[in-house]
């Protein structure tokens, strides 16, 4: 994984646990959309 997929990874993550408190569902639904896309090799903007 390139250095700028990680780090697009972490931050939509960090965003995401922040929405956590807020919309759970859609925050797990986005941090798996946000696993399923890593794998996949797609960067997450």
């Amino acid at each position: 994984m390139e250095d700028s997929q990680q780090f697009d990874l972490l931050r939509y993550l960090s965003n995401a646990v922040e929405v956590v408190e807020k919309k759970p569902t859609e925050a797990i639904f986005a941090a798996n959309a946000a696993v399923l896309g890593a794998k996949v090799g797609y960067t997450i903007s």
